[in-house]
């Protein structure tokens, strides 16, 4: 091993190809979002089965507006945009043009994040292949591939997210 502009040279023992021969995959930035989950006041998420739609009321206590009213369990919640707001990717996929290559032409779920400066990050999550799904973000031309674990971190169905009690009035903001 020579270090650059030295005419020294070292001897190394031992296999340093994977110290210096780094994928595309290792460079490239691995974020997908990166938001403070403080500033989420909406969260959506549509499935194949159902669409949840959760909102935070003026106490900052989540309710669960769809597909019933329901008063939500805080800890489900909570970790679920601990997930989405520092989301990165697990591998990146193959460019290509066509979104139909990647199910993204017509997504099988959808998560979006409604923040109150009135921004919005929504993750489209297209077919799986290889136990990885392909997702994309709405306003990043990047496909990103995300363990099927880490997309149902994400995609959680109401009776999960649902608290036992009795549902309240929602006052949103």
């Amino acid at each position: 091993v020579r270090p650059a502009d030295a005419n020294d040279v070292y001897v190394a023992q031992g296999y340093l190809q994977s110290v210096f021969n780094k994928s595309t995959r290792t460079w490239k930035d691995r974020t997908i979002f990166d938001f403070n989950k403080e500033n989420v006041t909406e969260l959506n998420i549509s499935s194949p089965e159902e669409t949840v739609e959760l909102r935070l009321d003026t106490n900052r206590i989540w309710q669960m507006l769809k597909p019933e009213a329901s008063t939500v369990k805080t800890t489900e919640v909570d970790t679920l945009l601990t997930t989405f707001s520092g989301l990165n990717t697990d591998d990146f996929a193959e460019a290509t043009d066509a979104l139909s290559d990647y199910g993204l032409d017509t997504p099988q779920s959808v998560i979006s994040a409604v923040l109150n400066d009135g921004t919005t990050a929504t993750l489209y999550i297209g077919k799986e292949e290889e136990g990885k799904l392909y997702v994309k973000r709405d306003d990043k031309e990047t496909i990103f591939r995300l363990f099927k674990s880490n997309v149902d971190r994400l995609i959680k169905k109401s009776d999960t997210l649902k608290a036992e009690g009795p549902a309240p009035a929602v006052e949103t903001e």
